[in-house]
């Protein structure tokens, strides 16, 4: 009994010990409160058994920085190269940029990164877990210092002043009067380069007015803008609730953008916000990277790809989407029908009465159906890039081709008033402004379409719903998919180049989303209808037997598609997939990828030990012994272009159907004048009757689809503008220099000149010649 108190007595000493160590550890600042409350409890353990992800939630919740650091490496030593990524997905250190991110939570995620830097440090980790710690801590560092002054910044702007129906109508007489000065220049600059590719918008060629090293294209400035807008009017909608919800409009007389300093105060914040929520979100799913430079004695975050090729992929493909929808708009332009259209819009917008914006929606049924009827091909152009499974479905009551009713009637309001304003329009009457985007009755949208389409009246409602903006909006919406910007829950702000800007394709598959309807169907029809087309091919055999075993590894194994062309086996997986407009989605496309390309190179190693298997269960004619690594193509086909030429893996490169088809398909390249159908320049891509595999592969490597861009793409450090008390960055994007069909066109008219000229020329000579021997008759 006295040895236990003796032993009891020593310990209660050394407690009241290592709590006088602690009190003076603490008042000597050497550790943090959080660090000095864990160390008294004695509890350094934790359930090794448990998801350490789990575990190190909790401890954070518990502000228990030890265990936290220690854990970290223990997610490091599960999860190696994507340690980064399953600590951000899974959200262990909260936001930077969330609402709920305080001062508090920064330094307490900050000790935590420090102790576990020195940690792996006297534990000898990689250095590679010491860099991504290190990436961490300047991110964190980054986001929260400008975060902080943004918000603060943003609460006190004088903006807020103002009522909600202004403020929002403010922005966009804006945006609507940067639409109207830009048309005007680009007019001119397609009419000096005296032909017209549709990439114009595209090219960074401008300076901004505030930063003269910083290039960018209209289509830059003019998203950047809209990405800020919609990130600033979910804030307006959250700080002036009550505004919402006044059924009453205060009058905004000659409203206007012009000399005032709290609005563009407001916009030059909202577009510091958005850049920094891209590049948290860069940094979050894309992995990239971020250093400290030091220039002119001042230290500048810089932000960059962690993977080059697969960011300026992402960029071209964007580039290509869009080009690719102008070429189907072109090639199914009808010229007399959208003549006919364009003469009946000016008759409608000449009948509008800008004081009075109910005239704009009083055009009689004959004329909007005509005025509609141009943007059919618009649609066309949509549709012939979307999964045609699409257009059978009905979705909450709705079927999807009646989406495409709102989107041509939108376009028809927009095109009608724009014409009415911007034909006499004053820039130097302030007055005039308040007439680019003036405040509309919902219900006026809900009647149109009522009356022109013969929808109930309940159905219409249900419709234009879709492509309104509304306080409180939850799942994938913006406002690029939903130009109806609510002022109050009757009204809305009638902007024309927000209605004119709408992504057909993306509404759609926000909706899918919004819905959760299940759309795997997508990727069976895809395949099979690559399958269909491929077999048509002479060239090609296409196994169409179900090829599934249980494999030499134990496991079941299914051959998707397998082919073969010119003595060499086609090893290939589809997967149908979403545009992947954000990082997070172009992440999840990814992972997508990476679990094809580990199906191929597991069938790839199966080809070797299960041959016979294959052989017998296949119906195409396959050689006796399995062929050789260098005799297998492998490839993963996608319905997107943001992987095209991408290589992972084995040697297994990716590739979009068009890239695919155009090879077997549409060998032939042409310039052509859209306007005549002229071809102006053709080249093929076999050199004989029948392609070779050796063509094919080489074409892979640099195919025609992307290898426009390739000279005209280039890395260029973006520096953007702050504020005096900012922390300085920038980021290395990948810019569009020059317009990668420009140089094509330009060759071929110079060449068609040319031979136009020599002809003439010849012709002439030819004349003379003839007069020559005729005068030489006569005599």
């Amino acid at each position: 009994m006295d040895n236990w108190k003796d032993k009891h007595e020593e310990f209660m000493k050394l407690i009241e010990e290592t709590t006088k160590l602690l009190d003076e550890k603490l008042k000597k600042g050497e550790i943090t409160q959080y660090e000095y409350d864990e160390l008294k409890t004695l509890d350094f353990e934790f359930d090794e058994e448990k998801d350490s992800i789990e575990l190190f939630k909790e401890f954070y919740i518990e502000r228990k920085p030890i265990k936290c650091s220690e854990l970290l490496l223990v997610i490091y030593d599960k999860h190696k190269n994507s340690f980064r990524k399953a600590v951000l997905l899974s959200e262990c250190f909260p936001d930077p940029l969330g609402f709920k991110y305080s001062q508090e939570i920064h330094e307490f995620s900050i000790l935590i990164i420090n102790r576990a830097f020195k940690l792996a440090i006297s534990k000898e980790y990689p250095k590679e877990l010491l860099i991504e710690l290190k990436q961490l801590y300047l991110a964190l560092n980054f986001f929260n210092h400008n975060n902080l002054r943004n918000t603060e910044k943003l609460n006190n702007c004088d903006f807020m002043k103002f009522s909600l129906s202004e403020q929002i109508r403010m922005l966009f007489i804006f945006l609507q009067d940067q639409d109207r000065l830009v048309a005007e220049l680009r007019k001119k600059e397609i009419k000096k380069q005296g032909f017209f590719t549709g990439m114009e918008s595209a090219i960074s060629n401008k300076c901004t007015n505030t930063n003269l090293n910083m290039l960018i294209s209209y289509e830059d400035n003019f998203e950047g803008i809209l990405e800020a807008y919609d990130i600033l009017i979910r804030y307006l909608y959250f700080k002036k609730n009550k505004d919402y919800k006044n059924k009453t409009i205060p009058e905004h007389g000659d409203i206007t953008h012009i000399r005032i300093p709290s609005l563009e105060l407001i916009t030059k914040l909202s577009i510091q916000r958005n850049l920094l929520i891209r590049t948290w979100e860069k940094f979050k799913y894309s992995q990239w990277n971020v250093v400290i430079k030091n220039d002119n004695a001042q230290d500048v975050y810089i932000f960059m790809p962690k993977v080059e090729e697969e960011y300026k992929e992402h960029i071209i493909a964007s580039n290509r989407r869009q080009y690719s929808l102008m070429l189907n708009l072109f090639k199914t332009k009808d010229t007399e029908m959208v003549h006919e259209s364009s003469r009946i819009i000016s008759k409608i917008s000449g009948e509008i009465n800008k004081d009075d914006i109910k005239t704009l929606f009083l055009m009689s049924k004959e004329d909007y159906l005509i005025a509609a009827e141009s943007y059919q091909t618009m649609i066309n152009a949509y549709k012939f890039n979307m999964h045609s499974y699409y257009l059978e479905l009905a979705i909450e009551g709705f079927r999807i081709e009646d989406i495409f009713r709102v989107f041509e009637l939108l376009h028809v309001l927009a095109k009608c008033y724009k014409r009415a304003i911007y034909k006499d329009f004053d820039q130097e009457d302030n007055a005039w402004y308040k007439y680019l985007c003036p405040i509309v009755p919902i219900d006026y949208f809900i009647e149109v379409l009522t009356n022109y389409y013969g929808f109930a009246k309940e159905y219409s409602l249900k419709l234009i719903k879709c492509f309104t903006f509304e306080s409180g909006i939850k799942g994938e919406s913006d406002i690029f998919s939903r130009p109806l910007i609510l002022v109050n829950s009757d009204n809305i702000v009638f902007c024309p180049i927000l209605m004119q800007q709408i992504n057909l394709e993306r509404i759609i598959e926000m909706l899918l989303s919004n819905f959760e309807v299940n759309i795997a169907r997508i990727g069976k029809d895809f395949e099979n209808r690559i399958k269909f087309i491929l077999s048509h091919f002479s060239g090609i055999k296409v196994n169409t037997s179900k090829i599934e075993f249980l494999a030499s590894d134990g496991r079941n194994i299914e051959f998707d598609f397998i082919g073969t062309f010119d003595n060499h086996l086609l090893l290939w997986e589809f997967k149908a997939m979403t545009v992947p407009y954000s990082d997070k989605k172009h992440m999840e496309c990814k992972k997508t990828i990476m679990e094809c390309i580990d199906q191929i190179e597991r069938r790839s190693h199966i080809i070797k030990t299960d041959w016979k298997k294959i052989k017998e269960l296949a119906n195409i004619e396959l050689p006796e012994k399995p062929f050789a690594d260098d005799k297998i193509i492998k490839l993963v086909g996608t319905n997107i272009f943001d992987f095209t030429t991408l290589v992972y893996g084995e040697n297994i490169r990716v590739v979009d159907e068009s890239t695919l088809l155009k090879f077997f398909i549409n060998p032939e390249v042409k310039v052509m004048s859209l306007n005549d159908k002229k071809v102006l320049n053709s080249k093929r891509l076999w050199k004989n009757t029948e392609p070779t595999a050796n063509e094919f592969i080489h074409y892979l490597e640099n195919p025609i689809t992307t290898s426009p861009y390739m000279g005209c793409i280039e890395a260029f450090p973006k520096a953007f503008d702050v504020f005096e008390d900012d922390y300085p960055f920038a980021i290395i994007d990948q810019i569009l220099t020059k317009d990668p069909y420009g140089q094509e066109i330009e060759n071929s008219i110079r060449f068609n000149k040319s031979s136009l000229a020599d002809k003439k020329s010849k012709r002439k000579k030819s004349s003379k010649h003839r007069m020559k021997k005729r005068k030489k008759k006569k005599k």
